[in-house]
């Protein structure tokens, strides 16, 4: 995070530096809108994440697609206008617009509105806003990083791009900061459609007025016939009716409205309204077989999730948004360290993925294989990345269009350009974001060889002796623990621990004094009680949570006592049940401890000496075997650790699993 903002600061001061020598190029090129605002709604919800804050976004759906512009300048001034309305919004929300209007035969005027509920701006202040460095209320902001530059730099990007940026502000309640940015457009294609709308109808609830508002606008202009209940039992009844071809749903009423539509759907085959749920950022669903729209759900992403495009969480390939098993990559970096963790994260893509430490190393695999993707890291020792591109361009066969994609430290202004007058296709930051590598990914692979991301039900587990745990999915609980029945003993062992760390939070008292922490610690059982299955506890914890966000303390005072009882409930069935005194839970016996040792202490070896490949491969066996779930656990995390190349804490991990002959 330190090496991010030191990035910021350093951009603004180039940036600044260019616009006062009057060296600030604006390159007009074509650009994807849509593509745009995805990246940016992606960016600015992770950072928004962890705060109480609700964030929607209402996106002109007839905007054209194809504009005309510097697409680099117009996303940094919205992400100018979103950062500071992140920065200086502590609770409420924050809404983003998109608007047009046509000022001609193939002109559009782009106007990005950003209101949120935050500290706002003192009447005498706004004159001076846009200055530089300037940093208006010091003692009251205390605290808040930044130069006192991004808006003076937003303000001449605009204005350099045609345009012109204003802002409205009521003192203690809120801004609204409007750029309006002219970009010409190539066609009529526009930033979101629904396919075959007028045979597509949509039943919506959501307990939050802002996304009610937001969301039902959105689909009215899409052109769908959408019905938004009021309440949770209207939706319910409506969904009776079956006359709607998608419901879309919080993840409040998700479950019930899940096992309704799974149970008519067994009474009558022709039933076939499709669930859809709308998961906040680090709502984690339970609902594997659902599909998700993470919020804030706009234009695009309710077209895509009407066309059936709508990302499926997967539990065994997490996060990727289509797979390509069909494609091959070549990923090279001379840190072995950032070949392990980009490896992990291309892995839900089901590509094939090779690997190797340096430039030269390279320019041999691309001869003897056919790629469809590299990522080149930029700064190697001995031949460096441009090199390396500039070889392999020089083999001629084709390979001079090669897509190949830089990867590299150095995301300062003017890198991109850099990198496409070197003979790169593009180039993404390192660390690297998900979100921008599924950007890049869905660029540059082959679209015939993209499919979107088709869910698989797991294996349904074994049969076995496993207790019962009422008010609990048991079969769920054990599918997110990968169907292993250790696992899954291990998961409930570390969920009384939750519990008992956060009963004490879980009171109107404590809601009172900490509203913030109240949420936070409901919403972490809201989590954990949807991964072991307790879907009906993970219910009534997101109520408390919607609650705790809009400080509703009555709602809080009303079900909090009955929230508490129902988690103590569960624990104490829990303990119960895991008491090696049970006989009516024995399983077949985890196996013996001389074979299981020797694994872990030539896996700790492995660790110690960072020898990945040995210490991937005795992971592997230890996975074939049946585990206790101290011990599963503890390889789990290993795994998990050996991902992030975190060695000596893996190593530390095994070294503190003690074994009682």
């Amino acid at each position: 995070q330190a090496g991010q903002n030191l990035l910021s600061i350093i951009n603004d001061i180039l940036d600044f530096s260019k616009i006062e020598s009057g060296n600030l190029g604006i390159a007009p090129a074509p650009y994807i809108l849509a593509s745009l605002l995805n990246d940016v709604v992606n960016i600015i919800r992770v950072r928004l994440s962890e705060k109480p804050l609700l964030f929607a976004a209402n996106i002109q759906s007839s905007l054209p697609n194809n504009l005309i512009g510097d697409e680099t300048r117009v996303r940094q001034v919205l992400l100018n206008i979103l950062s500071n309305a992140a920065k200086y919004t502590f609770e409420g929300f924050i809404m983003f617009s998109a608007t047009g209007e046509r000022t001609g035969e193939g002109t559009i005027v782009l106007k990005l509105e950003v209101a949120d509920s935050g500290i706002g701006i003192k009447p005498e202040d706004i004159k001076g806003l846009f200055g530089e460095f300037v940093r208006f209320d010091a003692k009251r902001n205390k605290g808040v990083e930044g130069t006192g530059l991004g808006l003076a730099i937003t303000k001449k990007l605009c204005l350099a791009m045609g345009g012109d940026i204003t802002v409205t502000s009521v003192y203690g309640e809120g801004s609204v900061f409007t750029a309006a940015i002219p970009q010409k457009f190539d066609g009529d294609s526009p930033v979101a459609v629904v396919d075959d709308v007028k045979e597509k109808s949509a039943l919506f609830y959501d307990e939050r007025p802002l996304y009610v508002e937001s969301i039902h606008k959105t689909l009215e202009d899409l052109g769908v016939a959408v019905t938004t209940a009021a309440d949770g039992e209207e939706f319910m009844d409506k969904l009776a009716e079956g006359a709607y071809r998608f419901a879309l749903v919080s993840p409040a009423l998700a479950a019930r409205a899940r096992d309704f539509l799974n149970s008519a759907k067994t009474a009558n085959a022709k039933a076939d309204t499709t669930l859809i749920l709308l998961a906040g950022l680090n709502e984690m669903p339970a609902f594997r077989d659902l599909p998700v729209i993470i919020m804030p759900a706009y234009a695009v992403s309710l077209a895509n999730a009407l066309n059936n495009e709508t990302l499926i969480i997967s539990p065994s390939k997490p996060g990727a948004r289509f797979s390509a098993p069909s494609a091959r990559v070549l990923l090279v970096d001379d840190i072995l360290t950032n070949l392990v963790v980009a490896k992990g994260l291309l892995a839900p893509y089901m590509m094939t993925v090779d690997t190797c430490e340096s430039g030269e190393e390279s320019i041999a695999l691309v001869r003897e294989n056919e790629y469809d993707l590299v990522l080149m890291d930029h700064m190697m020792p001995g031949m460096d990345g441009i090199e390396a591109t500039k070889a392999i361009r020089a083999l001629g066969g084709g390979l001079e269009k090669l897509p190949i994609v830089a990867l590299t430290a150095n995301a300062v202004s003017g890198m991109h350009e850099m990198f496409l007058k070197r003979g790169m296709d593009d180039f993404i930051s390192k660390p690297i974001d998900p979100a921008k590598l599924d950007a890049i990914l869905r660029k540059w692979i082959p679209k015939e060889k993209q499919r979107t991301a088709v869910h698989r039900e797991p294996a349904a587990p074994k049969e076995s002796a496993l207790f019962e745990l009422e008010g609990v999915d048991m079969k769920r609980g054990m599918a997110m623990a990968s169907g292993s029945e250790e696992n899954y003993r291990g998961v409930l062992e570390i969920y009384c621990r939750d519990v008992a760390e956060r009963m004490e939070f879980l009171s109107v008292t404590c809601a009172e004094k900490d509203l913030k922490n109240f949420v936070v610690q409901v919403h972490a059982l809201k989590s954990a009680s949807t991964n072991i299955g307790a879907t009906a506890l993970a219910e009534t914890a997101a109520l408390l949570e919607s609650a705790g966000k809009r400080g509703d303390l009555a709602f809080i005072w009303e079900r909090v006592g009955v929230f508490r009882d129902g988690l103590t409930a569960l624990v104490k069935n829990i303990e119960t049940a895991l008491s090696p005194t049970a006989p009516e839970n024995s399983l077949s016996e985890p196996a013996p401890l001389e074979e299981v040792v020797p694994l872990l202490t030539s896996l700790q070896e492995s660790l110690a000496a960072e020898d990945v490949r040995r210490a991937d491969d005795l992971i592997a066996e230890l996975g074939e075997l049946r585990l206790d779930a101290a011990t599963a656990a503890v390889v789990s995390r290993v795994s998990d650790l050996l991902l992030r190349a975190e060695f000596e804490e893996a190593a530390q991990t095994i070294k503190s699993r003690t074994f009682n002959p």
